[in-house]
């Protein structure tokens, strides 16, 4: 699976799980909350 850093966090986390917000991807909902 194709990893993605979260642009919160910059932890990373695989494409299937990320969220997508704006355009950018996120590791969780609290991340793509706090933008």
């Amino acid at each position: 699976d194709i990893m993605i850093e979260c642009s919160e966090c910059t932890t990373f986390v695989s494409e299937s799980e990320a969220i997508i917000k704006d355009g950018k991807f996120f590791c969780s909902k609290q991340c793509a909350k706090l933008r």
